[in-house]
């Protein structure tokens, strides 16, 4: 039944995604154009837009993730959902992991076009990735492995920190106590878990040791410090993991 959630979610979002992508590919390659015969006042404005529908996607991203929760969970459309042959964890995975691939096509889509911008230019790539290759040595002594699959582990790990913070917040705040105003007690939610993460971080930073004369990424201290963040964000995405599902098992408020 999953596989069903998932083919659903992944068919209402596209009609969203796939144009905003497609637009994003054609300017791309407008911008190109231009760029190739030095159209100046046409690069200037396809940059602009360029730039604007990156920013697009970003707000539509977010504002998605936020809309197809609430609306189809805990709204009206949540009567529908919940008689289905399906429990809260399909429902909040089916969310979660298309939320996760729609991030991930947007990333992928963001370096398409950087490649397509600045292939073939008159760029030193070469003296430019071998200057970023000296530096990321010096940084991580050696160690490349580990702070590559370490950065990768952080990156999944704060998105889906982000998605679960979002929905442990609106889950919050649908709650009865809160049931004439829901938006401003998710959003209130939202800050106060925001505060509460942060404060965290900020602790695990200082227990560590980590002063301002010693660079993050350097040594087996950078090292003990990114792993550290690591196992904090994966504590925190799975307690806004179980949060929701608790509240959308046992304590369900539907509009």
């Amino acid at each position: 039944m999953l596989g069903k959630l998932l083919k659903y979610e992944l068919k209402a979002t596209a009609r969203t995604f796939l144009p905003l992508y497609g637009a994003i590919i054609i300017l791309a390659l407008v911008n190109k154009a231009f760029l190739s015969f030095e159209f100046e006042y046409g690069m200037l404005i396809g940059f602009l837009t360029l730039f604007g529908l990156f920013i697009a996607l970003v707000v539509v991203t977010l504002v998605l993730t936020v809309t197809r929760f609430y609306k189809n969970l805990l709204s009206s459309e949540g009567y529908l959902m919940f008689t289905l042959p399906v429990n809260a964890d399909q429902l909040i995975w089916s969310k979660l992991l298309v939320t996760l691939l729609w991030m991930a096509a947007s990333c992928a889509i963001g370096v398409v076009t950087f490649v397509v911008l600045l292939w073939q230019t008159s760029i030193p790539w070469q003296d430019v990735l071998n200057a970023v290759k000296e530096v990321f040595q010096a940084a991580v002594e050696g160690n490349y492995m580990g702070v590559i699959i370490q950065f990768m582990v952080a990156f999944l790990l704060s998105a889906l920190g982000s998605i679960l913070m979002i929905y442990a917040s609106l889950a919050i705040g649908q709650l009865p106590p809160f049931s004439n105003n829901r938006v401003a007690a998710a959003v209130v939610a939202f800050i106060l878990i925001n505060i509460a993460v942060n404060i965290l971080e900020l602790i695990l930073v200082f227990g560590l040791g980590m002063t301002i004369d010693t660079p993050a990424i350097n040594s087996n201290l950078g090292m003990r410090i990114l792993t550290g963040a690591n196992i904090l964000s994966f504590i925190e995405a799975v307690a806004f993991y179980f949060a929701t599902r608790i509240i959308l098992k046992k304590h369900l408020n539907l509009a």
